[in-house]
């Protein structure tokens, strides 16, 4: 289990360390994170070290080119046979992380590496180039993403406490939340407990 955080928007960086230190429980190993300051994007990454226990498995995790940076929570369990095709095609590999393989498996195929991944996971991407954001979440839904939207500032977290550190962040009951949950005993996706806050649904991606 690792912890995801990215902040989109006008937001503080002091709120974006605090919601990353919320969420530090979910990867004791290491920790570390990115923040484009002309884009106003942050990435934020709380490790469990499981397949590559050295350094350079450190997340986030930055491609070559320097343009690519992804964080990435999960298990691929097909990533061994996805790296030997991608060393047929010339990439060169520092880790040997799964991680590593869903990086440049994205730089050679774009979203429709989704198709390839055989495992249980959420990630997030950042293209520095074009100043995009890709979210995805395995079909399953094993690995959550929550995203919540106030005050101009969109927050993807792994959990709600990564969102409500942030102190602008306004915490108000969904009612229409409570009543689905008093009718099904859950919260059925995408709502969240929550106003202004989501759940990426099991096999859904976002961008």
């Amino acid at each position: 289990m690792c912890g995801l955080i990215c902040y989109s928007g006008n937001f503080s960086k002091d709120n974006f360390l605090e919601g990353l230190s919320k969420i530090s429980h979910r990867g004791p190993d290491d920790k570390g994170y990115f923040i484009d300051d002309a884009k106003f994007i942050g990435l934020g990454h709380t490790r469990l070290s499981i397949q590559d226990l050295s350094p350079n498995g450190h997340q986030p995790m930055i491609s070559q080119c320097g343009n690519i940076v992804l964080i990435f929570n999960g298990e691929i369990y097909n990533f061994l046979e996805l790296r030997k095709i991608l060393e047929k095609k010339g990439y060169i590999f520092k880790s040997k992380s799964d991680t590593e393989v869903v990086l440049n498996l994205y730089i050679e195929m774009g979203i429709e590496m989704l198709e390839n991944l055989n495992g249980i996971f959420s990630f997030i991407i950042y293209d520095k180039k074009k100043g995009e954001l890709f979210i995805s979440r395995d079909r399953f839904g094993i690995k959550p993403i929550y995203i919540g939207q106030q005050n101009g500032v969109t927050i993807f977290s792994s959990e709600l406490s990564g969102i409500f550190s942030n102190g602008d962040f306004n915490m108000e009951v969904d009612p229409e939340a409570v009543l689905s949950f008093l009718r099904l005993n859950y919260v059925p996706n995408p709502m969240c407990i929550c106003k202004d806050v989501w759940k990426l649904p099991p096999g859904h991606r976002a961008k």
